[in-house]
This record gives C-alpha cells, sequence and structure tokens, in this order.
C-alpha cells in the first residue's frame, strides 16, 4: 500500500515537474514574440521592408510549429493533473491553459496583421520601384 502510494506520488509530482516545464516552455515563447512584435516599425527602404517581413514571416512559422505540439503536451498534461486535484485547484488549471492558449491566439492574431501589413508595404515598394523604372525608361 505504500510503495503503491509512494508511485502514485512520484507520477503525478512527475507530471507536475513536466506541466511547469511545458508551461514554462510556451510563456517564454509568447514573451519573446511579443517583445519581437514591439519592434516592428515599417522601414524607410523597401530592403530593411523585405527584411522585417522575412523575419516576422519566420517568426511566425517558428512560433506555430514550436508551440503547437508543447501546447498539445501541456493540454494532455493539465487533463491528467486534473485528475488528481482537488476541485479547486481543477479550475485553476484549466483557467490557466485557457489563458495561455488565448494569449497565444492574439499574438498569432496580431502577428499576422503586422506581417501582412508589412507584406502590403512591401508590395507598394515594388510597385513605386516598377513606376520609377518606367519613367526612367520614358525619359530617356
Amino acid at each position: 500500500m505504500v510503495t503503491r502510494h509512494f508511485i502514485s506520488f512520484a507520477d503525478t509530482h512527475k507530471v507536475w515537474t513536466n506541466y511547469r516545464s511545458h508551461r514554462a516552455e510556451i510563456l517564454n515563447l509568447l514573451a519573446d514574440a511579443e517583445s519581437e512584435l514591439k519592434r516592428i516599425t515599417p522601414g524607410q527602404d523597401k530592403a530593411r521592408v523585405a527584411e522585417e517581413l522575412r523575419a516576422k514571416e519566420e517568426l511566425s512559422r517558428n512560433l506555430r510549429r514550436a508551440t503547437e505540439d508543447t501546447l498539445k503536451k501541456l493540454n494532455s498534461l493539465c487533463q491528467s493533473l486534473i485528475q488528481v486535484s482537488r476541485p479547486e485547484r481543477r479550475d485553476v488549471l484549466n483557467e490557466e491553459v485557457a489563458e495561455i492558449e488565448r494569449r497565444l491566439h492574439a499574438v498569432l492574431d496580431l502577428l499576422d496583421q503586422k506581417t501582412s501589413l508589412l507584406r502590403e508595404h512591401d508590395e507598394r515598394w515594388n510597385r513605386s520601384e516598377e513606376h520609377t523604372s518606367e519613367l526612367q525608361s520614358h525619359h530617356d
């Protein structure tokens, strides 16, 4: 009986440790992405806009890829913890994971919006360069 209880305690402790680790990983990724989003400023030249656009598209892909598996694992660990937690702790766990998911979706939505704006800005630069080239060719 004591051995079974100890194994159960050890297993629960391992799940808690994994849960905290995955939560910290996601929160760090979100903090990095939020910090990067705050640095977005439309560039004054085409090269800077194009470079920033590539960086934000890569950030979006990496964030989605990194958080997808980690968030699934976090949800799974949360469900395991809920089974052995006190009722009042269950609500806290569910809300914690829901808040992380909301925050992730908000960051991804904002990142998509910023990327779209950068893409539009890049396209305007391209059209402007084409127009300038046409004017120069007609002038020559």
